[in-house]
């Protein structure tokens, strides 16, 4: 709870030099329909968040606790143009229309994080 609060922090607390960074969504997904994920969402998600300039960096089930224990779930990783084109892609109409069909799928939270300045 501590983490996401201070996520949500983070991101409201955005500066306009920073705008320009790259920006990362890290979904913890656990995928409770297979067949209708892989048929279905996953390539329609997939062509909106190509749309919006996303570009997958990882999608995998293998996740390797370096420290406490390693999520359950498949790991999907998303690099972003910057945070406003992350958040314009999540709150776009086009993925909105896909959230009822992704709770039919999958469940788990999604997180935008910012990356380093260069």
């Amino acid at each position: 709870m501590l983490f996401r609060f201070a996520l949500a922090a983070a991101l409201c607390a955005v500066t306009p030099a920073l705008a320009d960074t790259k920006a990362y969504s890290v979904t913890e997904l656990v995928i409770t329909n297979q067949d209708g994920f892989t048929q279905d969402f996953g390539p329609k998600v997939s062509a909106v968040i190509e749309k919006c300039g996303g570009r997958f960096i990882a999608a995998t089930n293998t996740v390797l606790a370096v420290k406490g224990e390693a999520p359950k779930a498949r790991i999907v990783i998303v690099e972003y143009p910057s945070l406003k084109a992350a958040q314009a892609c999540y709150g776009s109409e086009a993925y909105k229309a896909l959230l009822p069909l992704r709770d039919k799928v999958a469940t788990g939270p999604t997180y935008l994080v910012e990356g380093n300045a260069d």
